[in-house]
Parts: structure tokens; sequence; C-alpha cells
């Protein structure tokens, strides 16, 4: 096996271990950069690639079963040859907008626990609580 073939197996292997965890971004990045080694690498042919790509189609129906990605996508994700670059900008922009929602919920969730935080200490103060007097 050629260590092109070798790294591209390792991406998609790691993506699909994301994905049963649930880690969707994580997922996401990996099947990004398997994508990217496949359509960069000159050096797969034959039997090797016939295999990438067999993984790559059952990796798609691993990520199409997660959550957030049928949100983004309800439709199929289907590879074909020659579509590397399209498949990689696609998996790029899931992951970039999978993560800007993660943050989003973060900052709300944070936001809530701030204003939880605040009103508690007014009403500490409003009845003197904490204060030996």
């Amino acid at each position: 096996m050629s260590r092109a073939a070798k790294t591209v197996k390792q991406h998609f292997a790691r993506a699909a271990a994301q994905a049963g965890r649930g880690r969707t971004a994580e997922a996401l990045e990996s099947a990004r950069q398997g994508v990217k080694a496949f359509a960069v690498e000159a050096g797969i042919y034959g039997r090797e690639r016939f295999e990438i790509e067999v993984l790559l189609r059952e990796l798609f129906f691993l990520l199409q079963d997660l959550p957030d990605v049928e949100a983004l996508l309800p439709g199929k994700i289907e590879y074909r040859r020659g579509m590397e670059k399209k498949i990689y900008l696609l998996l790029d922009g899931m992951k970039k907008k999978i993560l800007a929602d993660q943050e989003s919920r973060a900052a709300s969730e944070a936001g809530k626990r701030r204003d939880r935080y605040i009103d508690i200490l007014g009403k500490a103060a409003k009845y003197k609580i904490g204060r030996h007097t």
C-alpha cells in the first residue's frame, strides 16, 4: 500500500470514529483532510483508489446520519470521480457552520448563566444574605 493511500485511509477511519462518538465537527475535519489528500495525491491508482472510493462512500453514509449534518444537508452526499474539490468545499462549509452554531450556543448559555448569577446576587443583596452586621 502506498504511503498516500495509507494517509487517506487513516483520515477516513478517524472521521468514522469521530462520527460514531457524535463529534460532528471533528468528523467533518478528518473527512475533509482525507478528501484533500485523496485529491492532491497523484500516486493512488487501481485497487487502492477503488478501496478509498468505497471507504469514502461508506463515510458519507455515516456522516449523513449525524443530526447536525442532516439539518444542514437533508439530501444525500454522492461521490463520483472528479468531485473531490466540490466535496472538500462542502465538508469545509458544513464544518464551519457547525462550529459557528456551537459557539453561538455556548455564548448563549454563558449569557444565561451570567444573568442568573446577577439575579442571585441581587436577591442576596435584597435580603442582606452574606453580611454580618
